[in-house]
């Protein structure tokens, strides 16, 4: 998730970090690809690619652990580009890795647009809300 920071060389370079690291979840190098959408996958793929959300729901999917629902049933607005989205983003995976959600994490329309970046849960995770 840190390659959203850095510059597309450093990104790149953090990609191939992370899916060498993932195959040793498996026993086997895994083929992962840096892209701009969100993809979940459940079982490892030749080729697969999502961006940095489908990254790491992909890798706890491998372990069992369903943390997103691959689409919401509704467009809801958010702060990001593009404003409107069906997927989930980082706020929607802080809050579902803050032990008080049932997962998959499975928003309302008023709590996919709350949480869509992270700053409502960033406030929470601060103000004690959220262990």
């Amino acid at each position: 998730m840190r390659a959203r920071a850095l510059n597309k060389r450093d990104a790149q370079a953090c990609v191939f970090d992370l899916a060498a690291a993932s195959g040793e979840f498996h026993g086997t190098p895994a083929s992962w690809f840096y892209g701009e959408r969100f993809h979940l996958y459940h079982q490892p793929e030749a080729g697969m690619k999502t961006n940095c959300v489908g990254f790491v729901a992909s890798a706890l999917a491998f372990s069992g652990l369903h943390a997103l629902l691959t689409e919401y049933s509704f467009p809801y607005h958010t702060p990001l580009a593009p404003p409107v989205r069906t997927k989930p983003t980082v706020g929607h995976l802080a809050r579902a890795l803050s032990g008080c959600e049932i997962l998959p994490f499975r928003p309302t329309q008023e709590t996919a647009e709350t949480y869509a970046s992270c700053r409502k849960t960033h406030w929470d995770a601060l103000s004690g809300h959220l262990p």
